[in-house]
């Protein structure tokens, strides 16, 4: 359930929240105007032309399922929050509780500073300190620029410490075609591989997505399949981006999510009845490894001390 505010703006000297999500930053141009928040650094609205392409949330509420977030340092779930590191056990708060999982990282509650400001971009950082659990430092930073080509999250993080650490990054977007209802849309998805979850949704296996329910090479209705799956393989193209897309059947309108070669796996769900997004708009995740990655250590990354990451994805309309 969303948890709603005033949707008064609180104003005074130095140290006001205005927002559940904090302070709100309005980025435009040619048409394209996008908003992302302190709390987590995500990403509240897109839109072109007045269009929206993302389903966002209201300044008076907290981002619902995961809404823009950005999930760091791992995507998705950590089974029962335990993992060993460096011949280390380490221990994280599990607030799944209903799947036993610490789940999508530290940074989506945490708040993000302003360091940068154009009328078309903007950069925010996040110190994440070391705590128990995951005891390294790490600079976190995202720049949110629009243009003519759509939306683009240009992300870095930095090892501070004199350690190495591991390390994972995700986004969360739910994305849609404005008056038209999920069902009545066509998928496009650029993977091979589809994972295999247990009970508790941790990985147990990988199935190739030819030929079943789960094969959106190419483009094909959704209808009334509940698509909640982490997907292995993804193609990226001779000009190394990855493109999903959503689009009418008559292929007139539509939304594409890009992934740049840091981003190989993808997170795609279409919630449940009685969520925020249900029925109107699909999460279409970039991930640079899958679930419980600190211990599969499948595609973790394993940053050197005072090694940067980075990686970039995107939003644009499908024309």
């Amino acid at each position: 359930m969303a948890v709603r505010w005033s949707t008064q703006r609180r104003t005074g000297s130095g140290g006001d929240w205005p927002y559940p999500s904090g302070e709100q930053w309005t980025i435009s141009s040619v048409g394209h105007r996008a908003i992302v928040t302190q709390l987590g650094g995500g990403l509240r609205s897109y839109e072109c032309d007045g269009d929206p392409l993302v389903v966002g949330y209201a300044d008076s509420e907290l981002a619902p399922e995961g809404s823009g977030q950005l999930l760091a340092p791992w995507p998705g779930c950590l089974a029962e929050g335990r993992y060993t590191f460096a011949s280390t056990d380490y221990q994280l708060p599990v607030d799944e509780p209903e799947f036993g999982n610490a789940v999508h990282g530290l940074v989506r509650w945490l708040p993000w500073e302003c360091t940068q400001r154009h009328d078309d971009s903007v950069t925010l950082t996040c110190l994440l300190a070391p705590r128990p659990g995951y005891p390294w430092p790490l600079r976190l930073a995202t720049t949110w620029k629009v243009s003519a080509d759509g939306l683009r999250a240009a992300h870095s993080a930095t090892n501070l410490g004199a350690l190495p650490c591991p390390f994972g990054l995700g986004a969360h977007p739910y994305v849609g075609v404005s008056g038209v209802a999920l069902n009545g849309l066509l998928l496009q998805l650029p993977v091979t591989w589809r994972l295999l979850t247990d009970e508790l949704r941790r990985p147990r296996s990988r199935t190739q997505i030819a030929g079943n329910d789960y094969d959106f090479r190419s483009p094909a209705p959704i209808g009334d399949r509940v698509v909640d799956a982490t997907f292995a393989g993804v193609r990226h193209g001779a000009d190394g981006t990855a493109r999903s897309r959503l689009i009418t059947p008559d292929g007139s309108r539509g939304v594409e999510v890009w992934q740049d070669s840091a981003f190989s796996w993808l997170r795609v769900y279409s919630g449940t009845a009685g969520q925020a997004h249900a029925d109107r708009a699909l999460a279409v995740a970039p991930l640079t490894c899958p679930p419980n990655a600190f211990n599969s250590r499948e595609s973790l990354i394993l940053l050197q001390p005072g090694e940067t990451w980075t990686g970039t994805w995107g939003i644009r309309p499908y024309v």
